[in-house]
């Protein structure tokens, strides 16, 4: 049946129980060949995995034995080869370092390029070097040409500075100085315009005092002399009146007029 299905010589019939049957036989016998030829070939690729993993793990021993060989073999010329890397990593570097050190920045002061002129002239300029000699004393000459004219101009401007720093001292010191002697002439012109102005108002004040003096005693006279005028026409009034009404004469009547008022004549007396 299989080969029948295979040429395309099978033709089913459905219309049939038996022809139904067939289909289901032949259906179910696919399927178990296949599985067959399935398995079949797991076992052979099992078989064959082993084998692979066994050349595997000798190949594997195989590789990791010559490396370590080859390593071993080669090892001396590897160091070799690392410590001319390392030399001329080492030189590079160098000559960096030269480089650098003849870059002064701004602002650097001199002890900062005495400093680099001193690690300049102190470079290593060993054999180390090979053949790269040359290129290091070229550079270190270089560097100390760049360094010392920039070390002489900073220390001319730290000198300029310096100066400058001593002439603004000098300039406070002595803006100080004139400050306090103004400050002491203010002092002294202030105290002796004080003085002054005490010793006018002072004068002043005796001067007020002086008129209030005169002032007052002008008072009293002219109060003195209005009360003698006061008291001489009363005196006169009383006179005239004891004259008048009783006849007597003047003198007469000036004398009893005294008397009144010397208080000799009781129950009587003048009201002035």
């Amino acid at each position: 049946m299989l080969d029948r299905l295979a040429r395309g010589l099978f033709v089913p019939d459905l219309s049939t129980a038996k022809s139904r049957k067939e289909i289901t036989a032949l259906s179910q016998k696919i399927v178990r060949t296949k599985t067959a030829i399935d398995t079949a070939g797991k076992d052979l690729t099992e078989e064959a995995r082993k084998k692979l993993d066994a050349v595997n793990a000798v190949r594997k021993r195989a590789r990791d034995e010559l490396d370590k060989r080859r390593d071993q073999a080669r090892k001396p010329l590897t160091d070799w080869e690392q410590a001319q890397a390392d030399l001329q990593a080492r030189r590079t570097k160098g000559l960096q370092r030269l480089v650098d050190l003849g870059c002064v920045g701004f602002g650097a002061t001199s002890k900062d390029i005495r400093k680099r002129i001193e690690e300049v002239e102190a470079f290593d300029l060993g054999d180390w070097w090979g053949d790269r000699i040359g290129k290091a004393k070229a550079e270190r000459t270089r560097a100390l040409a760049l360094l010392q004219p920039q070390l002489q101009q900073a220390e001319q401007s730290e000198k300029q500075a310096a100066e400058l720093a001593e002439l603004k001292h000098q300039q406070a010191e002595e803006e100080a100085k004139r400050l306090a002697e103004e400050a002491e002439r203010q002092a002294e012109q202030d105290a002796k315009e004080r003085a002054d102005r005490e010793a006018e108002e002072a004068k002043a004040e005796q001067e007020r005092a002086r008129k209030a003096e005169a002032e007052r005693k002008q008072q009293e006279e002219a109060k003195r002399r209005d009360d003698e005028a006061h008291h001489d026409k009363v005196i006169s009034d009383a006179v005239a009146a004891i004259t008048t009404q009783t006849g007597i004469p003047t003198i007469q009547a000036a004398a009893v007029v005294q008397l009144i008022e010397a208080g000799q004549v009781p129950n009587i007396t003048l009201h002035f």
